[in-house]
């Protein structure tokens, strides 16, 4: 399940986090690790090949 959260709980770590992970099998090489892209979106200077 997603999370929602009403506007009163809501902040921007916790949309932040929030996620759907999937499991990519093969391609999650191919296509770097995207998994992990909510990290990004709190270190945004951290490049994706550094993830």
């Amino acid at each position: 399940d997603v999370p929602w959260y009403a506007d009163s709980e809501w902040n921007n770590v916790k949309g932040q986090l929030s996620t759907v992970d999937r499991d990519y099998g093969h391609v999650h090489s191919i296509i770097h690790s995207i998994g992990t892209h909510q990290i990004h979106h709190l270190f945004t200077k951290v490049p994706h090949y550094y993830l």
